[in-house]
């Protein structure tokens, strides 16, 4: 049968995890350092191990521990949540300020509707939007510096709560008056010519690619890798590159303004989810899931 969870130990061995003293935690959990012993005796039995070694004229947490660490405070913080159901706040009585990690791509097609949607129900709020940038992402939410992400393509650890809020594809893009539109654009079609890929991390694979892979052994000839959609726009708009946009950006301020059209079918199309990532510390903060909320109903 499954062993019974004992919160009490975890909170033990969080806070030992916290101090990496014996004596310290005894002081914070208000008993004594003999009990703490005995505690992390029985914790190094049930963990199979030792989760705080001798290291210098202190104690040092194995790997182990450092990998539990983040599983046991969500542990904890899902059950403190339990008893700490919040009321709303009066909204229009407060000024917070939300530090949001938005794409690109999504502000462009979405900023409008989303602010004036938060400023509506919470005039006095104030947003700083962070640029995207995905190897960062896990860390800043789980320091605390950032308050929700939105974005498509991120991958988010197991610790970090994630929303999809909608589903769209990509699909290419090109000049007017590229060759391509006068012939079958198909994946053979396609291949023929370069590709601009917007990318923040230099990432050199999308989803588009494992769409062309189950088809095709060729690869897409990637010629360029630049930061934002309204760069690889400009680009495009006056060579033959071949831009995957997606269809969230289409009638988009940006795109109307550029010389670039899509291709037609059957150009191949890959799926992607929009969706807002958290971390589980604002998880029943009413503000926070006011904010998420209002993220729900502005982009779905």
């Amino acid at each position: 049968m499954p062993r019974p969870i004992d919160l009490n130990q975890l909170r033990t061995l969080e806070v030992l995890l916290d101090e990496c003293s014996v004596t310290r935690t005894a002081r914070r959990l208000n008993t004594s350092s003999a009990t703490i012993s005995r505690a992390l005796a029985r914790i190094r039995r049930d963990f199979g191990d030792e989760i705080l070694v001798p290291s210098g004229r202190g104690l040092a947490p194995t790997q182990r521990a450092i990998d539990l660490l983040p599983l046991v405070r969500d542990i904890l913080e899902t059950a403190r949540g339990l008893y700490d159901v919040a009321p709303m706040p009066d909204l229009r009585r407060l000024a917070p300020l939300f530090t949001v990690v938005i794409a690109e791509a999504v502000m462009e097609a979405y900023g409008a509707a989303l602010t004036a949607a938060i400023w509506r129900e919470c005039p006095d709020a104030r947003l700083h939007c962070l640029d995207e940038v995905p190897v960062l992402e896990n860390d800043r939410l789980r320091r605390g510096e950032v308050d929700l992400y939105i974005g498509a393509f991120g991958e988010m650890r197991s610790e970090i709560r994630r929303q999809t809020i909608r589903s769209g594809f990509t699909r290419g893009a090109v000049r007017v008056g590229h060759p391509l539109l006068s012939r079958r654009a198909d994946i053979a079609g396609i291949m023929e010519y370069g590709h601009v890929m917007v990318s923040r991390d230099g990432a050199m694979r999308q989803p588009i690619d494992d769409v062309i892979a189950r088809h095709s052994a060729q690869k897409r000839r990637i010629t360029l890798v630049v930061s934002t959609y309204a760069m690889a726009l400009s680009i495009v708009q006056t060579t033959d590159l071949i831009l995957g946009l997606p269809d969230f950006l289409l009638d988009s301020p940006m795109v109307d303004s550029h010389n670039v059209v899509l291709l037609p079918e059957p150009a191949p199309t890959a799926p992607f989810d929009i969706f807002q990532a958290w971390h589980p510390r604002f998880g029943n903060d009413p503000v926070h899931r006011w904010l998420r909320g209002v993220v729900q109903r502005a982009i779905a």
